[in-house]
């Protein structure tokens, strides 16, 4: 068998999957993804009509699974319209099975529902992206590895020292504003304040009702594209030039950037309007592409 999960149910003594399931979330530090230094930390082959995602340990909200040598393999289709993959991990509690799936679009690649919490639904199913490709006409290209290796407890803890911490011996200091700094520098801070998964709709725009928005804030957009995930920063510049209340914010560059042959001159046309958000379509060079909306930050210092 390519993939198994780890733990299986026990008649002696009568232990199901749960019973390790939950510690292991907790040991895990309640991450997911696939773990360093097992088989081949889950790489991938393409070989014609074939993408096999290869040997290593993935882990999904505290389930183990393996994948073993022989890896598992996905055939596509040899058609000449272009397709969107992504390729993912599905547990299912209540069958006691893993399984590697994939789905495809034609317009950008398919958004996985992550499914239950395994906590909480203890025969539910569960998912956990892995990889996103295109292929047209048999070929495969854009191979983009979205599951991310799984921290070791020692790179994630942080000690408290009454009102001081250090990571990686550097102290970070959170004065009396709340306000975190290294020396006479300020870490920025993350608040979410939409999650979803919106796509561009093919005419007009799409339109994310935001509230608390004003002159002067940073915010961050993470979007998925054919080329992969990216962030965009976005700077609320300035009052419109009308007489409806509204923010501006055409100031908006991608950062994360892996080709900056392709993205050097990407944006997206934004303006906030009686606290809704405009977003035009990517712009690269001067070619239009859709995109899924997937979390909205406000930079706090």
């Amino acid at each position: 068998m390519a993939i198994k999960m780890v733990r299986e149910p026990s008649e002696t003594p009568n232990i199901n999957n749960i019973d390790d399931i939950i510690p292991m979330r907790y040991a895990y530090g309640g991450q997911n993804g696939f773990v360093i230094g097992k088989g081949t930390e889950i790489s991938n082959t393409v070989s014609g009509l074939n993408f096999t995602v290869n040997s290593g340990r993935l882990v999904l909200q505290g389930v183990e699974c393996d994948i073993d040598a022989t890896g598992v393999t996905i055939t596509i289709d040899n058609i000449a319209t272009k397709r969107y993959y992504t390729v993912y991990l599905e547990v299912n509690l209540g069958l006691n099975t893993a399984t590697i799936k994939s789905e495809y679009d034609t317009a950008t690649y398919p958004s996985i529902d992550a499914g239950d919490d395994l906590t909480e639904n203890t025969t539910g199913v569960a998912r956990l992206p892995l990889y996103q490709f295109t292929a047209t006409s048999g070929i495969i290209s854009d191979v983009n590895k979205v599951v991310e290796n799984i921290k070791y407890t020692k790179d994630l803890k942080v000690n408290s020292a009454m009102n001081s911490d250090k990571i990686n011996d550097i102290e970070i200091i959170q004065d009396e504003n709340g306000v975190l700094k290294v020396g006479d520098i300020i870490i920025p801070q993350k608040k979410l304040l939409w999650s979803g998964s919106e796509a561009t709709p093919s005419v007009g725009t799409l339109q994310i009702e935001l509230n608390n928005i004003n002159v002067g804030d940073n915010l961050i957009l993470e979007i998925q594209t054919e080329f992969g995930n990216y962030q965009l920063n976005i700077h609320i510049s300035r009052l419109m030039d009308v007489g409806a209340s509204g923010l501006y914010g055409n100031a908006c560059e991608l950062v994360h950037i892996t080709q900056p042959d392709i993205h050097d001159y990407a944006f997206i046309d934004t303006m906030i309007l009686n606290n809704i958000l405009y977003l035009q379509k990517l712009h690269i060079g001067t070619s239009l592409y859709n995109y899924v909306l997937l979390n909205i930050y406000k930079v706090v210092e």
